[in-house]
């Protein structure tokens, strides 16, 4: 059954932290963080996005997840004029399925343009 890849994410997170938690290290730690780089690795990159994305584990847990990214921003005439780093913040909610915030400056509409994009990605049916 399909998960969404929001909640790929959440359920990969909170199992490696479980390993973590473990006296013995496992090979279903590296199994998981595995799985976490490569969920990580199929939200949005370019139009903007053209910068790291990074997952904050540490602050992260089954009700919120945290991303960092680098989105290049644009002016006016159409040319990159800088860069601005983002917090996206993903939350579960019982009426929507879940809720993206992006945390920074907005530029040009940027932080609309960004909760969009990743609201849909995060939305994703995901195997």
């Amino acid at each position: 059954m399909a998960k969404k890849l929001y909640q790929s994410i959440a359920t990969a997170l909170v199992a490696w932290k479980n390993c973590l938690n473990m006296d013995v290290r496992s090979d279903w730690e590296d199994k998981w963080d595995d799985a976490i780089d490569n969920y990580v690795n199929q939200l949005p990159h370019g139009s903007g996005i053209d910068g790291t994305t990074v997952f904050d584990r540490d602050r992260s847990n089954d009700s919120r997840l945290i991303f960092s990214i680098d989105y290049h921003c644009m002016n006016e005439n159409g040319f990159y004029d800088g860069w601005i780093t983002y917090t996206i913040v993903v939350k579960p909610s019982l009426s929507f399925g879940m809720t993206v915030t992006v945390k920074g400056r907005d530029y040009n509409g940027s932080k609309d343009y960004l909760a969009d994009v990743f609201d849909a990605a995060f939305d994703q049916d995901y195997e």
